[in-house]
C-alpha cells in the first residue's frame, strides 16, 4: 500500500505544479545484487521449479544501470512535473525460463496456460495470503 500512497502524494504535488518526477521501472535486475529481493523473485522461483503452469505474459526487466541512467537523464531542474515508464525488455515468462535453462544447463519445463487461467490463479493466491 505504501507505493499507492506515495503515488497519490506525488501526483498531488504535481497537480500543484511542483517539479516532482516519477519513474515507473519494471523489475530491476543487475549484477552483484547482494540482496536478491523481490525483483529477483521470478528468476528464483523459476530456478526452484515453482513456475510450471505459465502463460506468455510479459515480464518487464530493467537493468539497474539503465534505470540509474534514466534517473540521471530525467532529474533536470526547471522542466516541471513529469512521469516516465522505464520498461526495459519484456521477454515472456516462457522465454525467460528458456534463457535461464540455457544459462544453467537445466531443463526448466513448463506447461502453457491461457492468460485467463493465470489471472484466476494469481487472484486466488492473492486472496489466500
Amino acid at each position: 500500500m505504501s507505493k499507492a500512497v506515495a503515488e497519490h502524494i506525488a501526483r498531488g504535488f504535481q497537480a500543484e505544479g511542483a517539479s516532482v518526477v516519477t519513474t515507473y521501472p519494471g523489475s530491476v535486475w543487475g549484477p552483484r545484487d547482494p540482496y536478491l529481493g523481490d525483483s529477483n523473485r521470478p528468476a528464483q522461483n523459476i530456478l526452484r521449479g515453482k513456475f510450471r503452469l505459465v502463460n506468455e505474459g510479459p515480464l518487464p526487466i530493467c537493468d539497474v544501470r539503465d534505470v540509474a541512467a534514466a534517473h540521471a537523464a530525467v532529474l533536470q531542474p526547471g522542466r516541471g512535473p513529469r512521469r516516465y515508464v522505464v520498461a526495459g525488455q519484456s521477454p515472456g515468462i516462457r522465454a525467460l525460463m528458456a534463457q535461464l535453462g540455457e544459462l544453467t544447463g537445466r531443463n526448466l519445463w513448463s506447461i502453457p496456460a491461457p492468460a485467463s487461467m493465470a489471472l484466476a490463479a494469481g487472484g486466488a493466491a492473492y486472496w489466500a495470503r
